[in-house]
């Protein structure tokens, strides 16, 4: 493969990664409206520690790739869970 093949690859995958963000959004989302309607609090730390410890024992974090190291899965779950406790939806 030369480089713009990789590149279209990353931008491929990029396009990937969008679209299973915006999917764990909407999930978020409904989420937040079942804790509503059941008059739960929005931020749970019990389940952002579930999350986060998930993150440290998946698959992908346990990886010898460079660029999916522990750090990095860690990272993307805390980001990924701080937004949704961030709004009135996750």
């Amino acid at each position: 493969m030369n480089l713009d093949d990789w590149r279209s690859r990353i931008n491929n995958l990029d396009d990937e990664i969008l679209k299973l963000l915006n999917q764990r959004g909407t999930a978020a989302l409904r989420i937040g409206e079942l804790k509503r309607q059941q008059d739960l609090p929005y931020f749970s730390p019990e389940r952002e520690a579930q999350v986060l410890e998930s993150s440290r024992g998946s698959r992908i974090s346990r990886t010898s790739a460079p660029s999916a190291r522990p750090r990095s899965s860690n990272a993307l779950s805390r980001s990924t869970t701080d937004r949704s406790a961030r709004t009135p939806s996750g």
